[in-house]
């Protein structure tokens, strides 16, 4: 699914880096330029998942091999700029990162939404895959669930085999015996237990809501991305059908359908695979996201059904049609944005809670 090298904007700043090492996990690389001055550049669209992530720097040093980069400056009034670099084989250094699990997609510094697209959907696959950090990541979470069932069970073990052993002690050394040994066990043993079972159940329920927030971040990250895909594709059909409409409406043009008819999808065709894999874990995002999300996805269709015209249809009937197509396709915009802009803010706390 995924280009080795990604295209870039031509309105942008070409630059070429000789002698390029990066230090860390901050995503630049320093390099000399042609008139062998020392040039820092900001890798656009990426972050490490960690300041200790030891692979980011190991697989740096890998794609870039000590030698020459090209990198398109897309922001030069940032210090340093920022700028999409490709290696001395055009591979994008970022969307190789990416795909093998070794960072994230950094949305704040994208703002080209074909590249945005391309990063987000490598993220997607890197992590459905478990490349990468995403594996440690999946396998913590497995592990994190694994240990919470043996502590309960253990928990559990630990209560049934104390309570058996007082019952026999009291039935073996009569009724006043057991009184007093149930009473010791009640003001100190079973204290104790008590107080274990108590720790153990609020450790347990601290790594459920670490993992609950982690599965949240995820959900909330892909289901952004899908939202910014279905809002290009959506500015696109309707860009579409109103130049359509426009056509249609010009009486010094003949409509082409005239000619041999014509098909017009009803709706546009949008992506729901996110929603669809993720429908349950929805409730991680809150009631007022997942009732939004469900309003909206009730509307979205991956293959629209369509209509089609003949020549002898009345032009009115197809221009009255195709303005009901662009009505409710513009409706979409704003619930799309909303939920968007929702889902940015978790995300954006992650990360800031992460730091």
């Amino acid at each position: 699914m995924f280009l080795s090298s990604v295209a870039i904007s031509q309105d942008s700043t070409q630059i070429r880096l000789s002698s390029v090492y990066t230090s860390g996990t901050n995503s630049i690389v320093k390099g000399k330029s042609t008139n062998d001055q020392d040039i820092f550049v900001k890798i656009l669209g990426i972050q490490p998942f960690s300041k200790e992530q030891k692979s980011y720097q190991i697989f740096m040093n890998t794609i870039i091999q000590d030698k020459a980069i090209t990198c398109k400056i897309s922001n030069k009034s940032q210090r340093p700029p920022l700028g999409q670099c490709l290696n001395h084989q055009d591979q994008d250094i970022a969307l190789s990162l990416i795909e093998n699990g070794i960072a994230l997609v950094n949305r704040d510094n994208l703002s080209n939404n074909n590249l945005k697209n391309i990063y987000v959907d490598a993220e997607t696959s890197a992590r459905n895959d478990s490349l990468g950090e995403w594996k440690t990541i999946i396998n913590t979470i497995n592990a994190t669930d694994t240990t919470h069932k043996k502590t309960q069970n253990r928990g559990d073990s630990l209560f049934d085999d104390s309570s058996l052993h007082i019952i026999l002690i009291a039935i073996i050394l009569g009724p006043l015996s057991g009184m007093l040994i149930v009473s010791m066990i009640m003001y100190g043993g079973f204290n104790k237990l008590i107080k274990l079972q108590k720790h153990q159940i609020a450790s347990a329920q601290k790594r459920d809501r670490s993992l609950r927030e982690k599965e949240k971040f995820i959900v909330a990250a892909s289901l952004e991305g899908e939202m910014n895909a279905n809002r290009a594709k959506l500015d696109a059909f309707i860009m579409i059908y109103e130049e359509l409409l426009s056509n249609l409406r010009d009486p010094s043009k003949e409509p082409k359908y005239k000619k041999s008819g014509d098909i017009i999808h009803e709706t546009p065709a949008l992506s729901r695979n996110i929603f669809d894999t993720n429908a349950d874990k929805m409730d991680l995002l809150g009631p007022s996201i997942v009732t939004d999300l469900t309003k909206l996805y009730i509307n979205i269709e991956q293959n629209p059904k369509y209509k089609t015209f003949e020549p002898e249809t009345p032009v009115n009937d197809v221009i009255e049609f195709v303005s009901e197509i662009v009505r409710n396709a513009e409706h979409l915009l704003e619930p799309i944005d909303r939920i968007a802009g929702a889902l940015g803010t978790i995300v954006r706390h992650k990360k800031q809670y992460n730091k």
